[in-house]
């Protein structure tokens, strides 16, 4: 869809907290399907220091040891967990770019209308347990 396209584009344009420039990417080398060398032993991306400075960023990285990686338990979620969860939902929310694709959602009536109503859908997409079947609960985005 060229709306969503064109779109995308003009966020990424205008993102400032946009951390690509500090981040280095090592090809190495590349297999032929069945081969089992290892051609890239090194590390397929190097981020700079500078990267992980912004607030989206800072406050991202908390979450990333909040999870279960075993779809077999059942997912826990703490009170500190939730804490950091709220702090990156406000922070994602005071961006620009957050702003311009609350607009694009709430437009579309995709999302609903007002600030905290908006915040909570967000909020649920990215962090409402669901059922991963045979009565487990897991997490569906992050």
């Amino acid at each position: 869809d060229n709306e969503l396209k064109q779109f995308c584009e003009t966020v990424l344009a205008s993102d400032r907290n946009n951390v690509a420039k500090f981040i280095s990417l090592n090809l190495q080398g590349k297999n032929k399907y069945g081969e089992e060398k290892d051609l890239a032993p090194e590390k397929l991306l190097t981020v700079a220091k500078a990267g992980y400075d912004p607030l989206t960023i800072s406050k991202l990285l908390p979450l990333y040891d909040n999870y279960d990686p075993v779809t077999t338990n059942n997912e826990v979620v703490t009170e500190i967990e939730k804490q950091e969860e709220s702090a990156l939902l406000d922070a994602l929310l005071s961006t620009d770019a957050m702003s311009q694709a609350k607009h694009l959602l709430q437009s579309k009536e995709i999302a609903p209308q007002g600030d905290k109503e908006f915040r909570n859908f967000i909020s649920d997409l990215w962090f409402a347990i669901f059922s991963r079947g045979g009565g487990k609960k897991g997490l569906f985005s992050f």
